[in-house]
């Protein structure tokens, strides 16, 4: 069981990441004055999504750890 617990870690940890890089790029839209109020709306929607996951993935990777 002690490798399966590794790799959800680990795999949670790489999501965490890519949501961070993620939040960071919608940032970048929403404050380019350049994009159109559509794409700006998209993005919103979308950075709403990712921290959504991002919080998901921080508590189960807290969960996870807190196994050990």
């Amino acid at each position: 069981m002690e490798p399966v617990r590794k790799l959800a870690i680990s795999t949670l940890r790489g999501l965490i990441e890519l949501s961070v890089m993620e939040e960071e790029r919608l940032h970048a839209i929403l404050e380019d004055d350049a994009v159109g109020a559509k794409e700006r709306e998209e993005a919103l929607e979308e950075l709403a999504r990712v921290l959504q996951n991002h919080r998901t993935q921080l508590e189960q990777l807290a969960a996870f750890e807190s196994r050990q």
